[in-house]
């Protein structure tokens, strides 16, 4: 790659098995010229590493990004699984600093992105791996044909990940869980689901595609309701008027296969996208408040009041 203001620089990023001389050769054989001038200006040793600190909490600190996790760049999932990281953490944060929430919120982001992390890690490791098999079957593909093949084949599984980037699903944190079966995971295809823990579907709201429904998740807890919820719109309003949490009401046009809330349900997602309660049909407006309440108290890991925690 050319670099510099002039572009009389280059930058290469190249494997060496026998030393830095071996870049000077490998720059003249690219270039077909034997006799170039090479100058070497600077040279930065890379070596693979794959890390996941044991907590991403201790106390008043949080480990994110390359902090809490460090693997292979095969894969490209370093800087989305820092952005998801903060994602995560930032609104919990906020929520625990301004007051409405408990301290027990912080601790699910440990539990949420933990194993995320280590997913990704272990991911970008076999994609590393694969990629030193190729090159050596590469060097042998004329001996052993077969093995070079399945190998660009299998590559496929890098190169297409949809599901591993946008399907995991969260195990213990800030979700009601309501105990339907948990999707199986799919490294390559991505399922959507409204089911709690996952990433709410996206879909185009209009035919003009002017508006998504990743568009509504971003700063405050969404209560999306179905085309005919009614009753959980006017409970949804009512509980903007009464809590200190950022909230806001939305209603589908319409529904999509991916989501089962039927046309009289409702679902409330996280700021960061996942949802974190549904309801499938109709239900008594309370059932929203106590919803909110227990993921604001950490959901799968709130504490137990202190009357409680003594007895």
């Amino acid at each position: 790659m050319a670099t510099g203001p002039d572009g009389d620089r280059w930058l290469a990023v190249q494997k060496l098995r026998d030393g830095e001389q071996q870049l000077v050769e490998l720059v003249r054989e690219q270039w077909e010229l034997p006799d170039l001038k090479v100058e070497r200006i600077n040279v930065m040793n890379w070596r693979m590493s794959a890390r996941v600190a044991q907590r991403f909490r201790a106390g008043r600190v949080f480990l994110a990004g390359d902090a809490a996790h460090r693997f292979p760049t095969s894969g490209g999932n370093g800087l989305n699984s820092g952005v998801q990281d903060v994602h995560n953490l930032a609104w919990k944060l906020a929520l625990v600093l301004s007051g409405p929430a408990d301290d027990a919120l912080l601790d699910t982001y440990e539990s949420e992105r933990r194993p995320v992390a280590q997913s990704n890690t272990d991911l970008a490791v076999r994609n590393q791996t694969r990629i030193d098999e190729m090159d050596e079957a590469f060097r042998r593909r004329e001996e052993q044909p077969q093995r070079w093949r399945d190998l660009l084949v299998d590559q496929n599984k890098q190169l297409h990940s949809d599901g591993h980037t946008l399907g995991y699903v969260y195990g213990r944190g800030t979700i009601v869980d309501d105990g339907s079966p948990i999707p199986p995971y799919g490294s390559q295809h991505y399922w959507p689901t409204d089911r709690p823990r996952a990433r709410f579907p996206h879909f185009w709201l209009d035919v003009g595609k002017a508006e998504s429904t990743i568009d509504w998740f971003d700063t405050r807890f969404v209560l999306v309701c179905g085309p005919d919820a009614e009753g959980w719109e006017r409970a949804g309003k009512d509980l903007v008027a009464s809590v200190l949490v950022p909230f806001q009401v939305k209603r589908l046009p319409h529904l999509l296969g991916p989501l089962s809330i039927r046309h009289t349900g409702a679902a409330l997602v996280r700021p960061d996208g996942h949802l974190a309660w549904r309801a499938r049909g109709a239900g008594e407006n309370g059932e929203l408040a106590v919803a909110l309440g227990r993921v604001l108290a950490g959901g799968t890991l709130a504490r137990p009041p202190a009357s409680m925690a003594g007895s």
